[in-house]
């Protein structure tokens, strides 16, 4: 079921659906556990990227279509008329009930960190510079590990 939601900026109206949303996913998860396995960091970066963006995109969808049961019969899970989609039918369309949403919603608000959280550890490791463990002993002129030790 195609919905219309407004992009991240809010200035325009884009397309969105929800089953499409689980493939493209997937194939996010995918991609970033095929560059963490092969350490392509670059590749890395673009799959977490458009994973962030897909589901910030679902996020808007579910808070502009999707809702709690306001109205209606509640027995039968029918909302009265409203443009809201009943939760529970989001849910087996999407297949993420609503606790998972609004945890994601929760990290989509620190982007950076869930980024990072995205990324790994393997990530953070590799993009760190080498720091030197070796310090110069300036009566020999060179670089010695026991820099601690007096050189008598």
């Amino acid at each position: 079921m195609p919905a219309l939601v407004r992009s991240a900026d809010g200035r325009q109206v884009v397309q969105f659906d929800p089953k499409r949303y689980r493939l493209r996913q997937a194939a996010c998860d995918y991609g970033i556990k095929e560059a963490k396995r092969i350490r392509d960091w670059e590749l890395l970066e673009q799959a977490v990227d458009a994973k962030i963006a897909e589901q910030m995109q679902f996020v808007a969808w579910w808070y502009a279509n999707v809702s709690v049961n306001h109205g209606g019969n509640r027995q039968q899970a029918q909302v009265s008329e409203t443009r809201y989609l009943p939760y529970r039918e989001a849910e087996r369309l999407t297949g993420m009930k609503q606790p998972r949403v609004s945890e994601l919603n929760s990290w989509l608000q620190h982007p950076e960190e869930y980024r990072d959280r995205l990324l790994g550890a393997a990530h953070r490791a590799a993009m760190l510079s080498a720091i030197p463990t070796y310090r110069l002993c300036p009566e020999y002129g060179r670089f010695r590990n026991e820099s601690y030790t007096p050189p008598q």
